[in-house]
């Protein structure tokens, strides 16, 4: 994958959006609580419970990414592509 396309998508997906109300989730606390682990964290629910909004609060508070590849441009994404992922994240 095009590596200013990638960095691109990237941008365009972690734009802090202005304005907008989101609604804290009752997990939240539990879930900052594991931020400093090194282990990875499993967010999952059924759809539209509120997956993303926390994954949104944890990177704005604690300097993250999020990168949601559902989106239509990563759709030729391989595994090769982690690594040019790896290099754009500063």
């Amino acid at each position: 994958m095009d590596k200013t396309i990638l960095k691109e998508i990237v941008i365009n997906q972690n734009k802090t959006k202005e304005n907008i109300n989101l609604v804290e989730r009752d997990i939240y606390p539990q879930i900052e609580s594991y931020t400093n682990n090194p282990f990875i964290i499993i967010i999952s629910g059924i759809r539209r419970c509120g997956k993303s909004t926390l994954l949104n609060q944890i990177k704005e508070k604690h300097q993250g990414y999020y990168l949601n590849f559902d989106d239509e441009r990563l759709i030729n994404f391989k595994l090769e592509d982690f690594q040019t992922l790896y290099e754009i994240l500063p």
